[in-house]
């Protein structure tokens, strides 16, 4: 039994094998343009939600800063009540002087 390959075996094998290797190169390019498009699919979803949760981040300190700012102005305005109830209860306890009335 011989066990060489000639010319002609060969040539008749690689007439078999090459289409074989054809079709594997073809499926493998294939499955790495589709493996690509997921990774490009999967980069473009994460960049879209940064985005979106940039977007809420910065609504939220915007909205931060209005809080901040109405409450200034709801002190500034209890605190200007507060004065002026001050300014006019202050001349009447003067006037009052409530020690003096115990004594009497």
């Amino acid at each position: 039994m011989e066990t060489t390959l000639t010319l002609n075996d060969f040539l008749a094998l690689a007439a078999l094998m090459l289409p074989l290797y054809g079709a594997i190169f073809l499926h493998h390019r294939a499955l790495r343009a589709e493996m690509n498009q997921r990774f490009s699919d999967a980069r473009t979803s994460v960049d879209r939600r940064f985005d979106d949760a940039q977007k809420a981040n910065d609504t939220a300190h915007a909205n931060i800063g209005e809080n901040i700012r109405s409450l200034e102005r709801r002190v500034d305005t209890g605190l200007s009540n507060v004065h002026v109830q001050l300014a006019a209860i202050t001349p009447r306890a003067a006037a009052e002087q409530p020690g003096q009335n115990d004594q009497e």
